[in-house]
């Protein structure tokens, strides 16, 4: 439904998606980490250790997951030249890559810490704030200011990233009220 170059940004989104799918593995195995780090530190009743390890955890995963896409926003231009040869796709897969890594480090820290709470079982919750985030907030966001707006494909990329941060600040919300550790 973009209202013009279709193909170009479909195009520059899948090669951007490689990218970013690179540095959002790091970003998972914190995530599987962390999620042991605290089921293991609960289950020995160290609930207090659990959740420091946990925040411990996701900083060191948001720092290299930091570095990693400042490195990739540096190279965003060369990096989309190597993926296609048409200039249309490497222009928008460099801003693909630019608008999308601005937060990767903030979505970095959200994901890890959702595995913390996954690991120590409160899982429900970090699949309603997941799904409420997409739903309420990135779908909705990305119509309007891609369509309504006519901010394109541009306007999709910057609700995607709205989503990431209203998700990761629920994360965090539900993580530092430390509910999960009466359990």
């Amino acid at each position: 439904s973009l209202p013009r170059n279709t193909i170009e940004i479909i195009a520059a989104f899948s090669n951007g998606l490689k990218i970013e799918s690179a540095i959002f593995l790091v970003a998972f195995a914190f995530n599987m980490a962390n999620a042991v780090i605290v089921a293991n530190l609960i289950g020995a009743n160290k609930k207090i250790d659990a959740y420091r390890a946990g925040l411990v955890t996701a900083g060191l995963g948001a720092l290299l997951v930091g570095f990693a896409s400042m490195g990739v926003i540096l190279c965003a231009p060369a990096i989309s030249k190597a993926l296609s040869d048409n200039l249309m796709v490497a222009q928008e897969c460099s801003r693909y890559l630019v608008i999308s890594l601005c937060v990767e480090p903030l979505m970095a820290w959200g994901v890890i810490l959702g595995g913390g709470l996954s690991g120590a079982g409160d899982t429900k919750s970090v699949m309603t704030i997941t799904a409420l985030s997409i739903w309420c907030i990135r779908i909705p966001v990305s119509y309007c200011a891609a369509l309504y707006f006519g901010f394109g494909a541009q306007g999709v990329w910057w609700a995607m990233n709205a989503s990431l941060l209203v998700q990761t600040i629920l994360i965090w919300k539900r993580y530092s009220a430390k509910k999960w550790l009466a359990s």
